[in-house]
């Protein structure tokens, strides 16, 4: 079963201090939460994408990071909201303070924190802030800052606390962590362990108490209840064995939620209530952490390495799945990016952590796919593929799938003829599509499959890395030995091209290739860029693409990849220094219709020099579709055919083989639908162009399509 669900991209209501250039943005992968709070309508979930904010009745998110907000990383440790509305963050090494209009960060350089990682951050009954610390335990009580440490008190040097908790009975400050449960009543701390008291574990993982008092102590054996000093431990709760309790969570009502790894149990006095995990997935997942926010709404993390969907909101009966970042990646490290051949884009990735999977993109509805919904054996995606017939094709580390309205389909080396594992590229030619990796090259068409023979090529196709089709139908292979094109039966080797990984065509019928080195293929003609005559210093392009403005995009490999523009003979360059780029492997670049790039690395980053569009309608407005234009070839004249999706003028450029522009035509009309202009063979001066081959690009706000039309002579 798929998850669907809308998502609102790109939405900014909050007042920061540190605003992310318009022109980019970031995603990152959220991979798991780390903690969830409610306030003011806003569910406010941390990750490693930073602090999703998030109303689920508007659907309205803001995703905050380092970019957005002081954070010391993108990743939270935990968010409390105190009593007067206020939210604190304990952050890698700071403690972050939003009072709804204003960030201020504390850290070592501005407060008396000893500047090791943050861990927890609570409020008493008296309002004081407390802070944990691998170091030491804080109290800020008025803008006056109190430290607990070995040098003045009984705590230990290094006291790894996971966790801070207030006892509402009695304002008692309890820690927790790896050496125990240590607890202050205002004068004495007090230790307990399994060896000084009748504690069962002095590994505990969390903490919560009743409103009486009765407190909580949930560990990897189970749960201790702690009542009059007294210590009592469950294995078993309801007929429920408790295998690593993660969370405990005492709500207004005074229910007890206890979140072991498998089961969710709720204790309402002397009644219990168990959810299995299997209730909400029939994969393996496991329960993480727990709220209910002031409409009663059950709000459960699950820690989840299949799906980024990871937050179910629960009813007791039903339930519905999110995300917990803005952008939910199946995992970092993007590794490809595409527009299908049913207008939505589509996203492959894989990482080094066994994490990856694809998604979709159509307008405001995203899709995810991976093991947990699909037959796929493996979650790595190497090579993602959609073809004519609307089937998705899939290569992983372990074997290639078909994913079509049937039943998927593997294949193997058997039926394919090279090795199925780390397909490489898949390029969907007519009905069918072609294959290559380390073993080679294979073609699949009406259900049957053929290798392609290094003999047929004229080259060596081990370690194919890129295949691709332009515009013309010609089919270009790259990898280890080199370039080869295929057109009309024919095949034409270039191994001078060696190592290529991938392929761009430009409107002029050029060919440009990143192959560690950049080329530029233009009627047989190889103009080579290197670091002795461009911007490419390391000689380590592995990404191309050309722009709606015919500019060449290149995007280099680690450990300090770069991104490169090449304009009108000028190089421009972005790097980590002076983008949010990571300085990690650039394996893909996508050019949508507003010419914003979809850039895949170690994030998915979005760069446009004229503003990132502001909604998903914008993102994805289909550009104007051409049909034919006829009769071609032609001697006198020729009507250009096409579809206008869009109510914005529509250009149609005439170009010769030289990239010069001969003719414009302008469509001001609002009008859309199928429509027509005819083309008299003549340039802007009313001179008739020569026998020749001619490009007609159809443009309007939303992209181009380029067709190739031929002028006979008379």
């Amino acid at each position: 079963m798929k998850n669907v669900f809308l998502i609102l991209m790109f939405t900014y209501t909050l007042a920061i201090l540190i605003a992310q250039p318009a022109n980019w943005h970031t995603y990152r992968s959220a991979d798991y939460a780390m903690d969830i709070a409610y306030r003011n309508g806003e569910l406010w979930i941390s990750s490693w994408a930073g602090v999703l904010r998030w109303n689920p009745d508007t659907g309205e998110k803001t995703q905050l990071d380092i970019t957005q907000a002081p954070l010391s990383g993108n990743d939270v440790n935990s968010i409390f909201v105190s009593s007067n509305n206020d939210v604190w963050m304990a952050g890698r090494h700071a403690l972050l303070h939003y009072n709804g209009e204003i960030w201020t960060r504390f850290d070592s350089g501005n407060s008396i924190l000893d500047g090791s990682v943050v861990k927890d951050v609570v409020e008493d009954t008296n309002h004081a802030i407390w802070v944990a610390t691998n170091a030491a335990i804080y109290k800020i009580d008025q803008g006056n800052w109190t430290v607990f440490n070995s040098t003045n008190s009984a705590l230990t040097q290094s006291i790894l606390p996971r966790g801070l908790v207030v006892n509402p009975q009695n304002n008692d400050i309890w820690f927790y962590g790896y050496g125990g449960v240590w607890r202050y009543n205002g004068n004495i701390w007090h230790r307990y362990t399994s060896t000084n008291s009748t504690i069962p574990n002095s590994y505990i993982d969390c903490i919560a108490f009743e409103a009486d008092g009765t407190g909580w102590f949930g560990h990897s054996d189970g749960v201790a209840k702690f009542v009059n000093n007294l210590w009592t431990n469950y294995n078993v709760l309801a007929g429920v064995d408790l295998y690593s309790v993660q969370n405990i969570y005492v709500d207004s009502w005074q229910r007890v939620w206890i979140v072991s790894y498998t089961d969710l149990i709720c204790k309402d006095q002397d009644l219990f209530q168990c959810y299995p995990r299997s209730y909400f997935a029939d994969y393996s997942v496991s329960f993480d952490k727990l709220i209910l926010d002031p409409q009663q709404r059950i709000w459960i993390v699950f820690y989840d390495t299949y799906s980024p969907n990871s937050l179910v909101q629960f009813d007791g009966v039903n339930f519905s799945k999110h995300p917990i970042s803005e952008m939910p990646l199946p995992s970092s490290y993007i590794q490809d990016i595409f527009k299908g051949y049913d207008d939505k884009l589509w996203i492959g990735t894989a990482d080094g952590e066994g994490i990856g999977g694809f998604m979709s993109i159509d307008g405001e509805v995203i899709e995810n796919f991976g093991m947990y919904n699909t037959g796929m054996i493996c979650d790595h995606v190497w090579a993602l593929a959609q073809d004519s017939q609307l089937n998705t094709w899939v290569g992983t580390c372990l074997d290639l799938l078909r994913i079509g309205t049937g039943e998927s389909q593997h294949y193997n080396q058997s039926q394919v003829g090279i090795p199925c594992y780390h397909i490489k590229t898949i390029c969907p030619i007519g009905d069918g599509v072609w294959i290559g990796g380390d073993g080679g090259v294979s073609r699949y068409q009406n259900g049957t499959w053929s290798v392609l023979t290094n003999a047929e090529a004229g080259m060596n196709l081990a370690e194919t890395k890129i295949i691709e089709q332009d515009p013309e139908g010609g089919i270009w292979i790259g990898g280890y030995a080199g370039v080869c094109h295929y057109f009309d039966g024919v095949f034409t080797s270039y191994p001078e091209l060696a190592g290529a990984y991938d392929f761009a065509f430009a409107p002029d019928g050029s060919v440009w290739i990143a192959h560690g080195e950049l080329s530029q293929l233009y009627s047989d003609i190889l103009t080579q860029f290197d670091n002795t005559n461009s911007a490419l210093q390391n000689n380590n392009a592995a990404s191309v693409t050309i722009d709606n403005n015919q500019a060449v995009w290149i995007g280099t490999s680690g450990p300090s990849a770069e991104l490169f523009k090449l304009y009108d003979d000028m190089w421009f360059t972005y790097n980590s220094s002076n983008s949010p780029l990571s300085g990690r492997n650039i394996n893909t670049i996508y050019v949508d219709a507003n010419n914003t790039k979809w850039i895949g690395e170690q994030n998915l980053l979005l760069f446009n020099e004229s503003g990132i569009p502001t909604s998903a309608e914008e993102l994805l407005i289909p550009p104007a579709r051409t049909v034919a234009n006829y009769p071609n070839p032609f001697l006198s004249s020729t009507t250009i055919r096409f579809i206008k999706d869009s109510p914005s003028p529509l250009a149609i450029n005439i170009f010769n083989l030289r990239g010069q522009k001969l003719r414009t035509y302008t469509v001001s009309s609002a009008i859309r639908g199928e429509q027509e202009i005819i083309w008299d063979g003549r340039d802007s001066r009313g001179l008739s162009c020569a026998a020749g081959i001619y490009l007609i690009q159809v443009q309007d706000g939303a992209g181009s399509r380029v067709l190739k039309t031929v002028k006979l002579a008379r």
